[in-house]
């Protein structure tokens, strides 16, 4: 079984969601902080209180008395027949309802007939129970009559017996489903679970908040050994230093779990921690691992935030541990990429909070799938975006890191929930291919998925024609902005702070260089065809048309190993931050093309 649909009416932030549809297998849930996953989550368990929404729709005004019932129509789509199904919950009987004009003998078997092949059993959930719950094939009929359906547990047969009869509190078919299939989900919430000691039982089924856990696994170390050691093997993958769990009674009606690190074969059982002294994570981890293991039938298992209490290795490990038990339903939410890039999954919805509601959307899971895919060819990743408002696009790894610290220090604006990120290869947006790039980040930062807008994308100038940057600029719609100059680098040759970083940088305290120095040299080389593409003799290196033209990267590469008998080579991430942050604190009049277009660009965020 699995759940197909629910939706959610009257709890926490949903007043009245869409149908939310679900799938087999693996269902990621994702949003920010307090859009309303959790309260998913806890829908879902059908374990939930009364929780009413607050908001002007439910309190038009102070003296407004609300709808304190809190449900949610759920749907289970049932691939094994109902009939067996029946048959195993221990009832002897049940009821089926009778619409007022069909016989007792037609409705029998057109009963017996909606329980075979794949079904669908729709139900209605508040707390204290189900209020209705029907195979859709059959249909739910509210007349107060019903006939009787004896249950022979031992054949696996249901046969209709007796005469119509009337009652309110009679329990029909649908309650018992809805139950026994109430009873095959697990949630796992992202908090500390309090199960280091319990009770001694004789039930392996364990209790839905994990209460009775150290008591089902010290059943299950005394009555199947191989499955226990199969347990312990699959907590070493997620917790190596563990080398094993076991359950060892300090009383005559009590077990408690202990965390061994040490060798077994040493038998010092007085090293070994109580699970109540161990990390968050554990009793997390093992209570998961059980359902696991002992679950002959399928289940749906929620899992909370599971990088709350796991590392993103142990999460890894995890949902790898997960995918080996494909007949069950999993639910996970999460703000993590690390869980979304492991799980692969076939649900993605996207949980976001407009004012006091929550509204869930269905992304395109085939898309998602093919988003690691195109932001490793922009040389990005998915934790690099994810979570993001937007997107500010730069030429490479020197801007990314350079333009965060230029906006807040000189621009005196804060990024808030702008990421600003470098792509791979600005070459690709040359030429006749521009169009079709551009395209590919307008799909990975814009439209339904998981990545936010772009904001912009701001590039290099190049040795680009003027025809060359129009056509990028249309072609974006406004998105494409270049910098005045060829390149970034550009704005980094001030002498004084290379002489001073090119000091620093020689740790063999060889190089002694003064500002001058560099000038003479670049007085020298700077109009060499090697910098300057074109006729170099119409501009000098003082002027501000040299430092347009100039390839600044090669520059600054040839003063490096020239200057220090290539002792140090440059390095353009971290001797362009060094000369970004020397700059901004020094001089900064020489970044003022630049932070003037990112202010613009910052500033088109804050005041739409």
């Amino acid at each position: 079984m699995y759940i197909s649909s629910i939706k959610i009416n009257n709890y926490k932030s949903y007043f009245s969601s869409d149908e939310i549809n679900l799938m087999p297998g693996f269902n990621v849930i994702v949003g920010q902080n307090d859009a309303g996953k959790t309260a998913l989550i806890e829908a879902l368990s059908l374990q939930f209180a009364n929780n009413h929404h607050k908001s002007l729709i439910t309190f038009p005004s102070p003296q407004s008395v609300p709808n304190i019932v809190s449900s949610v129509d759920i749907s289970f789509q049932l691939n094994d027949e109902a009939t067996i199904l029946l048959t195993r919950m221990g009832a002897t009987s049940f009821y089926v309802p009778v619409p007022g004009n069909e016989s007792i003998a037609n409705l029998a078997d057109r009963f017996i007939n909606s329980l075979k092949g794949s079904v669908q059993l729709i139900c209605k959930y508040q707390p204290g129970g189900f209020t209705a719950s029907f195979i859709e094939k059959h249909g739910s009929y509210n007349t107060g009559n019903f006939i009787q359906f004896n249950v022979d547990t031992i054949a696996q047969t249901i046969s209709q017996v007796g005469s119509m009869v009337s009652g309110p509190t009679l329990t029909t078919y649908g309650n018992y489903l809805a139950n026994y299939l109430r009873s095959m989900i697990y949630t796992f919430k992202a908090e500390r679970l309090h199960i280091g000691i319990s009770a001694v039982t004789s039930n392996p089924t364990l209790s839905p908040d994990a209460s009775n856990l150290p008591g089902v696994l010290h059943l299950l170390q005394s009555e199947n050994t191989s499955r226990f050691q199969k347990f312990n093997n699959l907590v070493k993958i997620i917790f190596p230093h563990i080398t094993q769990i076991t359950t060892p009674p300090i009383d005559s009606n009590n077990v408690r779990i202990d965390i061994w690190s040490i060798d077994p074969k040493t038998e010092r059982s007085d090293l070994a921690v109580p699970l109540s002294e161990s990390g968050t994570g554990i009793g997390q981890i093992l209570a998961i691992l059980y359902v696991l293991l002992n679950s002959s039938d399928p289940r749906t298992i929620s899992i909370d935030e599971p990088q709350s209490f796991l590392h993103p290795g142990a999460v890894r490990k995890l949902i790898s541990i997960l995918k080996m038990y494909p007949q069950h339903q999993y639910i996970i939410s999460t703000h993590s990429p690390t869980v979304i890039s492991a799980v692969n999954s076939n649900v993605l919805l996207l949980v976001k909070r407009y004012q006091t509601e929550s509204i869930v959307e269905s992304l395109d899971t085939n898309d998602t799938k093919n988003i690691s895919l195109l932001l490793s060819e922009v040389g990005a990743r998915l934790s690099d975006v994810f979570g993001a408002d937007n997107i500010l696009w730069v030429e490479g790894r020197t801007e990314e890191v350079c333009f965060p610290i230029i906006i807040e220090k000189l621009c005196k604006l804060p990024l808030l929930g702008t990421q600003i990120i470098g792509v791979k290869n600005t070459g690709d947006f040359e030429g006749k291919y521009a169009k079709t790039v551009l395209e590919i980040y307008e799909r990975l930062s814009g439209g339904k998925n998981l990545l936010p807008p772009a904001l912009a994308f701001f590039f290099d100038r190049e040795n680009r024609k003027q025809q060359e940057l129009d056509d990028l600029i249309r072609q974006s719609g406004g998105k494409v902005k270049f910098i005045p100059r060829r390149m970034f680098e550009s704005y980094f040759l001030n002498y004084r702070a290379i002489a001073e970083l090119l000091c620093i940088s020689d740790t063999s305290g060889e190089t002694t260089v003064a500002p001058e120095d560099i000038e003479d040299w670049v007085s020298a080389a700077g109009l060499t065809q090697k910098y300057i593409e074109g006729n170099a003799d119409l501009m000098a290196v003082s002027s501000p048309v040299w430092l347009e033209q100039v390839h600044a990267a090669k520059v600054l590469e040839d003063i490096f190993s020239s200057f220090t008998n290539d002792r140090v080579q440059y390095n353009k991430v971290a001797h362009g931050l060094a000369l970004t942050e020397w700059i901004i604190e020094n001089a900064p009049s020489d970044l003022r093309d630049i932070s003037d277009m990112l202010e613009e660009i910052i500033k088109i965020k804050t005041e739409g």
